[in-house]
């Protein structure tokens, strides 16, 4: 690995995991909004081929976790049922809501390569899960540095990392959502790390952990750089700062909250730091139109949108539903908006490769 490759090498995004009170209606929630017609569901429980560890010792633990996705964007939810774990510490801490990313499927040497290097940056192994001699999850108490718990897959057998081999307890299916009914859903374009006063500060972690070289900024000021900025509906002023960063498909956008109301200000109240949103979707503004009042029926509506240049930029949320994760979509204002606005840099960092 070079030295510029940071310490933990990266191909996309994964998944996300989340963490919830109660499975089955957010596999419902998930389902509807996201597409997504079928998981996997399996009930843990520590014994011969399950075992949850920390730096403390052995946990006794029972969780229900499911597996589903679309369009490369997977979701692993969990709920925790007994057990000092990493997931009811979360759920106790602050709600419902995304824990980690898993960004890496690594072999067992190269963590074990890997893990002194971490320890030299402060973060070290927060939880870990062993399935038999299948598969090892690490997750990492990398919060403090990089404002999210980073999930590292090991998997000790040949297609592990989708817990194949793991026994399924039940498969609960959804009929399809047509996508004129919903969000048209891309791909993960990135997740969004909200951070309070230190979005520099962890760029600069996720540039030297992940090797994440290729970033823009973006100061959004309403009056200055955005336009009719809403907030439900409401015009308002505030200021938040950006940064989005890419390496290979994978894509993250720190920000850092000024001032104003807006939901990046909700969030920080009322949870803390973590990860607030990911960004899935580029499409007209009648198309998000389409999608808010198919929505709105079920709760959903546009918490915070505005206008940046060119580029029209909303988050769609509802309180309570998918942990509480939004979801942006960006439109191009115009037919010139995808050339123009921000350059070729710009959209090669925010839009990534296809896959």
């Amino acid at each position: 690995m070079g030295a510029d490759a940071g310490l933990l090498p990266i191909e996309k995004l994964h998944g996300i995991g989340v963490v919830v009170e109660d499975l089955k209606p957010s596999l419902a929630e998930f389902s509807r909004f996201f597409g997504i017609t079928q998981w996997s569901v399996r009930r843990l429980v520590s014994g011969k081929n399950f075992l949850v560890t920390s730096p403390s010792g052995d946990v006794d633990a029972e969780l229900l976790w499911a597996t589903g996705g679309t369009h490369n964007l997977r979701f692993d939810i969990v709920q925790p049922l007994r057990g000092d774990t990493c997931f009811r510490a979360f759920l106790d801490r602050r709600g419902a809501g995304i824990q980690d990313i898993s960004t890496n499927v690594l072999t067992a040497a190269e963590f074990d390569d890997v893990l002194p290097k971490l320890a030299c940056e402060g973060i070290g192994i927060l939880q870990t899960l062993k399935f038999g001699g299948l598969l090892d999850i690490h997750y990492l108490d990398s919060a403090s540095q990089l404002g999210t718990v980073v999930k590292l897959l090991v998997p000790r057998a040949d297609g592990a990392e989708t817990l194949e081999g793991v026994p399924v307890e039940e498969v609960v299916r959804y009929a399809p959502v047509p996508e004129a009914d919903r969000l048209p859903i891309d791909r993960p374009y990135h997740v969004c790390v909200l951070t309070k006063h230190r979005c520099l500060s962890v760029r600069e972690n996720f540039r030297r952990i992940f090797g994440i070289e290729r970033w823009f900024e973006y100061d959004n000021e309403v009056g200055r750089t955005t336009q009719r900025a809403h907030y439900f509906g409401r015009r308002v002023d505030g200021r938040f700062r950006l940064t989005v960063g890419r390496r290979e498909k994978f894509g993250v956008e720190v920000v850092e909250y000024l001032y104003g109301e807006n939901v990046y200000r909700d969030m920080l109240e009322s949870k803390g730091e973590g990860i607030h949103h990911v960004m899935t979707t580029i499409c007209n503004q009648n198309r998000v139109e389409q999608a808010k009042a198919a929505l709105a029926p079920e709760g959903y509506s546009i918490v915070m949108d505005g206008e940046a240049g060119l580029i029209y930029y909303g988050y769609l949320a509802a309180e309570g539903k998918l942990a509480d994760l939004a979801v942006e979509m960006l439109g191009p204002l115009g037919e010139t908006a995808m050339e123009s606005e921000g350059g070729e840099e710009f959209w090669a960092i925010l839009k990534g490769p296809v896959y």
